[in-house]
């Protein structure tokens, strides 16, 4: 393949992926210790302020399954470029928002974007690496990403304490406009050439449905009350739209998740433990499903381009 072939090639979809997934985790890291600040500036709750968190992850867990499969399909540079300019545009709508609630909607713009960049990235690496060096690539890509996991927390209570919240997402802009002009520059093309040019629109919209109904009842059934009728319905609307998408994926040509994987029980149960771990890792009940809606994904993902097989390298955690 020419895109393995090239050095540039090679070293631009490092740099661009890498530097997109350290600001996706930075981003949702720092802004934990932001919130009491957030709450103070716009005189809200901390509990109305959480849910520049709850947007985020929410925003996330639902396009993280679509946007592998639009990548599949449409072609995955142009996913990753418009992705990584979502979540600069974010960035910069949050540093700008002047209440609450405009800083919710710029978070979920963020969240749209980061949920389209972080499964076309494993296959952008997957392109761009030969088989010798494509391990040892996701795994250098995802630990620049845990290095934003590291810092997060530091950054974000650096700058509260310091020049401001909103300084969080002034840094975050011009890094993630950096992977967005490298992704450009350098990010060949690439999609499944067996797949046909044409998304499954009804299993798009029921896991999105699914994972945001639920997310919310989990999210809010604390404070509404889990026998309230609101959460009840939530309840009630994800278990009626998750089985709807069971069951349009055992029919669907070209499913956006292929269900025969967890039907092999070493695939379900380290599955079942990475997602586990970056729930306790990421506490909260919307973060929560959200991290293990990514966890799957990335997992599900990896199989699908034959990086890894189904229980991964060695029957190991993700990269």
């Amino acid at each position: 393949m020419g895109a393995e072939s090239s050095k540039a090639v090679r070293t631009g979809a490092f740099v661009a992926v890498a530097v997109a997934l350290f600001c996706i985790q930075l981003d949702f890291f720092a802004l934990n210790l932001a919130v009491p600040g957030i709450a103070d500036e716009f005189d809200v709750t901390a509990s109305a302020a959480q849910w520049t968190l709850s947007a985020y992850m929410l925003a996330i867990g639902c396009c993280f399954i679509v946007g592998g499969r639009v990548g599949d399909v449409f072609g995955r540079r142009g996913v990753l470029l418009g992705g990584t300019a979502l979540f600069v545009a974010g960035s910069v709508g949050c540093a700008l928002a002047p209440d609450l609630w405009a800083l919710v909607g710029a978070r979920i713009v963020q969240g749209v974007g980061a949920g389209f960049v972080f499964p076309v990235s494993v296959a952008v690496i997957s392109n761009a690496f030969p088989d010798p060096t494509r391990a040892r690539a996701l795994g250098a890509v995802f630990g620049i990403a845990n290095v934003g996991t590291a810092l997060g927390p530091f950054a974000g209570g650096g700058f509260t304490e310091g020049p401001g919240w909103r300084w969080i997402f002034w840094l975050l802009a011009p890094l993630s406009l950096l992977s967005l002009c490298v992704a450009y520059g350098c990010v060949p093309d690439s999609r499944d050439p067996d797949a046909p040019r044409q998304l499954d629109l009804i299993g798009c919209l029921t896991v999105v449905c699914a994972l945001a109904a639920l997310t919310l009842a989990v999210e809010r059934g604390s404070a509404w009350g889990w026998d309230h009728a609101r959460t009840l319905t939530l309840l009630a609307v994800a278990a009626l739209a998750g089985w709807l998408f069971v069951r349009r994926e055992r029919r669907a040509r070209h499913p956006l998740i292929d269900l025969r994987l967890f039907r092999n029980t070493p695939y379900v149960l380290v599955t079942g433990t990475d997602a586990a771990y970056d729930a306790i890792l990421r506490f909260g009940g919307a973060v929560i499903l959200a991290a293990s809606a990514v966890v799957i994904a990335v997992r599900h993902r990896l199989v699908a381009l034959g990086t890894v097989p189904p229980l991964g390298p060695g029957g190991g955690r993700l990269p």
